[in-house]
């Protein structure tokens, strides 16, 4: 599983790990034949995709059949994203005095058990026939082992102190993701401002195994960091204040097998085999293998004065497939095809932002680092409405400019070994939260505020339209999409 985003501001952020195919929201989408009329690439002729009769597609407020856009059901599935298992999710869902975990089967919705709490829950994930759930109560962070298949209490592990950083209308995580590996569920906390842990407990009856301080992290630290299980070590990244200190963790144990701190570095984990680590101002990517921290390739693009000096403009990873890893840098607006930008921002010189030019895009093969391509867009995208997905051996781009009719998004789909341009399309609305699954591209989409919710699917491999579907009136604000 990957995702591109790596800042710990919201709850949801934290819990990527949980889903393969999930893409996080913003707004949606697009006045659907206006929206794809055009193709910037030529396509050669080829046959719909053929999409599994099973599958699905989830959002907050519905389940859709895959193959038509036809609603299974529709049900609050959570603000959040479930996690999903054995054609079951997970979801967690609140109301004003209470929380609950519910098992829903995909096909049908139907409730199989669900479990209530007074207390806030976290993530969960699975061990051994039992759905872990984290929760945070008075006395502390309590994790609950439940049965898979009832729901039923099996254990409660006992209290540990914890605390959550003060924020002002910001939902902020009280423990990472939960990582299982070799009989232990790991996660890190903190337990005051200044003391962060990583901790293990035993999954056959919840009690702590071990307890380990991060060391060097900055406050708040342990809630927001990442944990992940490679083969019989656990790795953890987090912020060392102004550094990222990344190390592996003997599960049985918590001996320290290897550590390493990286200037201004941003980590994230590619194929279940490589941590990828990107300095954005020094334009340096490093890859270490987890289990010993060993080295493994180390990568810079080709120095350009043009390119813009400091983070967030410097380079930045987007997206990765197992083969290879997109990367993105600003350049200055003089600096795009022709001398000129499409911008019509006029550049002030104490606003880098307004100085964007137009992105760089680099694609790196993600076992040996070597550069599988690079190219410039003739555009200068609004910095913060870009993003990335990938999916059926493509990387797609997507960002809006200043050029663009308000809500206006383009989606451009590059082949991700060679960097070919596949389609181009002009999408007419709001859109977000796309996954990419089996050939075909799944977005939520708006034509404007006061427009309906729908999901568009297009043919991953031409960007030719597949179907749409209504899922909900204007009020009805799905934050997130995923294929199961």
């Amino acid at each position: 599983m990957y995702a591109a985003n790596s800042s710990k501001s919201e709850y949801a952020d934290g819990r990527r790990a949980r889903v393969r195919h999930l893409m996080l929201a913003c707004l949606l989408a697009p006045l659907l034949l206006l929206a794809f009329g055009g193709c910037d690439a030529t396509v050669a002729p080829h046959p719909s995709p053929h999409i599994d009769s099973a599958l699905s597609i989830l959002t907050q407020h519905a389940v859709l059949r895959a193959g038509d856009g036809t609603v299974r059901w529709t049900g609050d599935l959570g603000i959040d994203p479930p996690t999903v298992s054995g054609g079951v999710a997970y979801t967690e869902t609140f109301t004003n005095v209470m929380g609950a975990l519910s098992a829903r089967r995909i096909e049908d919705g139907s409730v199989l058990w669900t479990y209530q709490i007074l207390d806030t829950m976290g993530p969960i994930t699975f061990a051994n026939g039992l759905v872990v759930l984290s929760t945070l109560r008075a006395g502390g962070l309590v994790l609950v082992g439940l049965q898979a298949s009832t729901g039923n209490v099996v254990w409660r592990s006992a209290a540990l102190p914890a605390v959550t950083q003060p924020t002002v209308d910001t939902r902020v995580p009280f423990v990472s993701q939960l990582a299982y590996s070799a009989g232990y569920i790991v996660a890190a906390f903190d337990s005051a401002r200044d003391a962060s842990f990583v901790v293990a407990w035993n999954i056959a009856d919840g009690s702590v195994a071990w307890q380990k301080a991060l060391s060097g992290a900055v406050p708040y630290a342990g809630a927001s960091a990442d944990l992940e299980a490679f083969g019989s070590s656990v790795v953890t990244w987090y912020d060392g204040g102004g550094s990222i200190v990344i190390g592996a963790l003997d599960p049985h144990t918590g001996a320290q097998t290897w550590s390493t701190s990286v200037d201004g570095g941003k980590a994230v984990a590619v194929a279940q085999r490589v941590i990828i680590i990107t300095q954005p101002t020094s334009y340096t990517v490093t890859a270490v293998r987890p289990t010993d921290g060993t080295t493994l390739w180390r990568w810079r693009p080709t120095p350009d004065s043009a390119a813009l000096p400091s983070d967030p403009f410097g380079l930045r990873e987007l997206s990765a497939d197992d083969s290879a890893i997109l990367f993105q840098r600003f350049d200055r607006l003089d600096s795009c095809p022709g001398g000129r930008s499409t911008s019509t921002v006029t550049p002030n010189p104490a606003d880098l932002r307004s100085q964007l030019g137009c992105p760089q895009l680099f694609a790196v093969n993600a076992t040996t680092g070597s550069l599988l391509w690079q190219r410039m867009l003739d555009v200068a995208p609004v910095y913060n409405a870009v993003s990335s997905f990938v999916g059926n051996g493509a990387f797609y781009y997507k960002y809006f400019t200043d050029k663009l009719p308000l809500y206006h998004f383009i989606i451009v789909s590059f082949d991700a070994n060679s960097g070919a341009l596949r389609w181009k399309h002009e999408i007419g609305g709001y859109t977000g939260a796309e996954s990419v699954y089996d050939g075909v591209l799944y977005s939520l989409f708006q034509a404007d505020p006061t427009g309906g919710r729908k999901i568009i699917a297009l043919d991953a491999a031409s960007g030719e339209y597949v179907w749409t579907s209504t899922i909900g009136d204007p009020n009805e604000f799905s934050r997130w999409l995923m294929v199961a």
